[in-house]
């Protein structure tokens, strides 16, 4: 073991994206699997992930580290071993980021010529992860998470440039943002700039949802398991070669049939298919559904972890995109139907009235012949015609006084689904007390049932005011820039725009409206 002096590293903050790849699953479980190899309980994954973070501070030395995994129970060789791991699988990844020389570390623990011949790359999930978290705007946490994965799978090689300008683009509904062209454009070309020059692991570079090959870094060789590859593969495989899920139903019921997801206990069995269909619906993000399958049981999850978790988190995700590609593809082929229906109905149309004019000039001459029309006599005719009609007595028509409106009563549902700009400040001068009446119509909803709590929180969100909303969001978030200067935009154009505290209101109920 390296000596033990307990003198402590200057500390210093973590890059985000750093601290994003030290309490990622991936790490965990390379935390679990390194325990394991030398006869430690996983139990103890809490307690190492936290000294290696600690360790990465600068909170404690490379000395005091060693030191402390002997507290796991190992002997020295063993928890030699298990540092030397930590320092060559984990840690040599971020070394530019550390307080130490990880090198020398690795060096003094017998693995000099690993350290010498290591690359410096970025985790490719955590970098896309703390650029987005990086970029300006709106906080709307589910648009957030599509960026990510369209530049994670852009940055992956599963999507063209092309396809993921398109992709951006797709509405909201379909899971896109719901962006221009240009305002596509830019958001690739930034990224594209951050990452000139960066390495990455975990990089593909395959067809779509083709799995990369992993290699773990042993004794300065690399070893390939190819029995894991193959098992990747066909497991992908079965979803891409399954027939297109057309509805929820289906996608639930395809998702639940793998193995996974199946459960001793039917109530257990129920409550995963709740899960599944909330993150289909959108209900959930990628997230909530996984901190949903982590929890316990005895607080309304199913206490899934390791590898099962990865598979039914895989399963779910690979499924939900082709779900979400076949609803684009159906809403793009719909379009162009209703086009070339609406196309046939006007030729038809213009046929119609074509042979209609075709028969009726027939059927005049057929009638009264080939005879010269007498154009003095007609405009006689037109004139007596004329004078007829101002001697005929008038029509009583009633005026607009006349004219008794119903009044028209709406429910909390219609007027959140109707809530303009002039609505809301019509509530209140003030945005917050306006937003407060807005929270208040959805708790009367939900004193008369859940359902109806969730149909008032939908009629909110397509509100001409929460879109918006969103719209000032988007163009923040994407753009590159802070709501005040957008907001400043659209009032310089005389464009109907929210005040900066109105903007503030809005976001506030959408953080509070959940289902």
């Amino acid at each position: 073991m390296p000596g033990q002096n307990d003198k402590v590293d200057q500390k210093q903050e973590l890059p985000k994206e750093t601290s994003l790849y030290l309490w990622s699953s991936d790490v965990f479980d390379r935390f679990e699997t390194l325990l394991k190899k030398v006869g430690s309980g996983e139990e103890r994954v809490s307690d190492l992930s936290a000294l290696v973070f600690e360790v990465c501070e600068g909170k404690i030395s490379p000395e005091m580290f060693a030191s402390s995994v002997l507290d796991f129970g190992l002997q020295e060789e063993k928890a030699k071993e298990l540092v030397k791991s930590v320092y060559l699988e984990i840690l040599l990844k971020i070394v530019k980021d550390l307080p130490f020389d990880v090198r020398r570390e690795i060096a003094s623990l017998g693995g000099g010529e690993v350290a010498q011949h290591a690359e410096e790359k970025f985790d490719v999930a955590m970098y896309v992860k703390a650029y987005v978290a990086g970029l300006p705007g709106g906080h709307e946490e589910r648009l957030r998470q599509r960026l990510e994965v369209t530049l994670l799978s852009y940055l992956q090689g599963t999507l063209s440039r092309e396809q993921a300008k398109e992709k951006l683009q797709h509405p909201i509904k379909l899971g896109g943002l719901e962006i221009t062209s240009e305002v596509a454009e830019e958001v690739l070309g930034n990224f594209d700039k951050d990452k000139e020059g960066k390495e990455f692991v975990g990089k593909m570079h395959e067809a779509v949802l083709t799995p990369p090959a992993p290699s773990l870094v042993r004794g300065g060789t690399v070893r390939d398991d190819e029995k894991e590859i193959e098992e990747v593969k066909q497991k992908v495989a079965s979803v891409i070669e399954a027939p297109a899920p057309t509805d929820i139903p289906a996608v639930v019921k395809m998702i639940c049939d793998y193995d996974a997801f199946g459960f001793d206990d039917p109530l257990l069995n129920d409550r995963c298919k709740k899960i599944v269909e909330s993150r289909v619906r959108e209900v959930r993000d990628a997230t909530l559904a996984r901190a949903q399958f982590e929890r316990s049981v005895d607080k309304g999850g199913l206490g899934v972890s390791g590898r099962r978790l990865a598979d039914i988190l895989e399963r779910l995700e690979t499924v939900v995109s082709l779900y979400e590609k076949a609803q684009v593809e159906r809403h793009a082929e719909g379009k162009t139907l209703a086009v070339q229906e609406r196309q046939k109905a006007r030729d038809a149309k213009t046929e119609a009235v074509k042979n209609e004019e075709t028969n009726l000039d027939k059927r005049f001459k057929d009638l009264v012949g080939d005879v010269a029309i007498d154009t003095q006599k007609m405009r006689g005719a037109i004139e007596g015609a004329k004078q007829a009609s101002s001697k005929a007595p008038k029509v009583f028509s009633p005026t607009m006084q006349e004219i008794a409106f119903e009044k028209r009563l709406t429910g909390p549902v219609d007027e959140l689904r109707r809530m303009t700009l002039i609505e809301f400040r019509r509530l209140s001068r003030d945005p917050v007390q306006a937003a407060t009446k807005i929270k208040d119509k959805v708790g009367i909803l939900e004193e008369q049932g859940y359902d109806k709590k969730i149909e008032g929180v939908k009629a909110w969100r397509s509100s001409p005011l929460n879109s918006l909303y969103l719209k000032l969001t988007h163009e923040a978030l994407l753009g590159g820039k802070g709501i005040k200067e957008v907001i400043e935009e659209y009032a310089n154009k005389k464009e109907e725009t929210l005040t900066v505290d109105e903007y503030h209101a809005v976001a506030a109920i959408n953080g509070e409206l959940r289902f």
